[in-house]
């Protein structure tokens, strides 16, 4: 799973003291070996689930600042395209 989500200070606070709510932006996250093409399962920050059709190997996101999880079937990709916490040692 990959938790993906976009932070822009320029956004937070915004002039008037209140977050954006309406900023987004375009992402391409690689969920799979290039080539390939299939679904992945999206449940947003809310709980809800999706299915997303993803080609090449990459899905397309608008990222917000709620975040997103992406369920994928290929744990090596997600692992070799994640970033974790400084410290974080894992289990």
């Amino acid at each position: 799973m990959t938790a993906a989500w976009t932070h822009n200070n320029a956004q937070w606070p915004t002039s008037s003291g209140a977050y954006s709510q309406t900023y987004s932006t375009g992402y391409s996250l690689q969920v799979d070996n290039p080539g390939t093409s299939g679904n992945v399962t999206k449940i947003d920050g809310y709980g809800n689930v999706s299915t997303v059709a993803y080609t090449n190997g990459t899905v397309s996101l608008t990222l917000t600042e709620v975040p997103q999880y992406i369920v994928s079937n290929n744990a090596t990709v997600a692992q070799a395209n994640s970033t974790v916490p400084v410290g974080y040692t894992g289990q």
